[in-house]
């Protein structure tokens, strides 16, 4: 645990929140992965578009399967876009500190 401090007398001790290291470490993960992630669909999509790998008429299997995949493609970049901003967001919202009772059930769970 990091600096505990008393937030008044004869009250509990406040200690770092072990919330706020899960998710920063949550988020230094998906930072480093987000870069791979972000770009795992762009290669089958290209190849998808280009006509090149699988054809077939408007409808047919091929066809679908591209608008599949190229779909996927699109949602995958929004996701990835969204997700460190959304963690930021959670770290943001945690407290530095908090009772030492509260710090070690969270520990616990």
């Amino acid at each position: 645990m990091g600096v505990v401090a008393v937030s008044a007398p004869n009250s509990e001790p406040m200690v770092d929140n072990p919330d706020r290291e899960w998710l920063r470490d949550l988020l230094n993960q998906v930072n480093s992965v987000e870069p791979e992630m972000y770009k795992a669909l762009d290669d089958a999509a290209s190849k998808m578009g280009s006509g090149s790998v699988w054809t077939s008429p408007p409808g047919a299997p091929g066809d679908t399967f591209m608008h599949d995949v190229q779909g996927r493609q699109q949602r995958l970049h929004r996701i990835m876009g969204d997700l460190a901003g959304e963690v930021q967001a959670a770290l943001n919202k945690e407290p530095l500190q908090m009772p030492m009772s509260q710090a070690t059930a969270l520990r616990r769970e």
